[in-house]
């Protein structure tokens, strides 16, 4: 299972949630895009085997940016970190129909526990194949 996190110009804080998730579900494999062509980019490769997509999204124009690609996200699951819960970036990125929205304000613990859960189920559906094909 691959996760891509795309900073969309916030490196710092990419770096730390990447750091994050390395220290909390190793083994995780990730990929890394700075910016929104590259994560499309990177999308577009066949056989790509990214079920998770972390966006940051920090400025209104992001958002927007992100309907225009949203073609990409349909069999991903789709986790989006914005600067905070209380702006109209919120209630627009609700309309992408992600998987979890998070704060950076509030830190990574609750966008944490989603990839936990996430890997979880991935985890209980192969062993579930794997019997069946026993």
């Amino acid at each position: 299972m691959r996760l891509l996190i795309c900073s969309c110009g916030e490196v710092e804080q990419g770096n730390a949630f990447e750091e994050t998730v390395r220290d909390q579900l190793p083994g995780m494999e990730m990929l890394r895009a700075q910016s929104l062509q590259e994560m499309v980019s990177l999308l577009r490769q066949p056989m790509n085997n990214i079920l998770i997509l972390v966006i940051f999204a920090p400025t209104p124009n992001t958002v927007d940016d992100l309907f225009r690609v949203r073609s990409f996200f349909d069999d991903k699951k789709l986790i989006l970190i914005l600067p905070s819960r209380d702006n109209d970036n919120f209630i627009r990125a609700i309309q992408l129909n992600p998987s979890f929205i998070g704060a950076e304000e509030e830190g990574f613990d609750d966008v944490l526990l989603v990839l936990k859960r996430i890997c979880g189920r991935q985890q209980t559906m192969k062993r579930i194949y794997k019997d069946l094909r026993e």
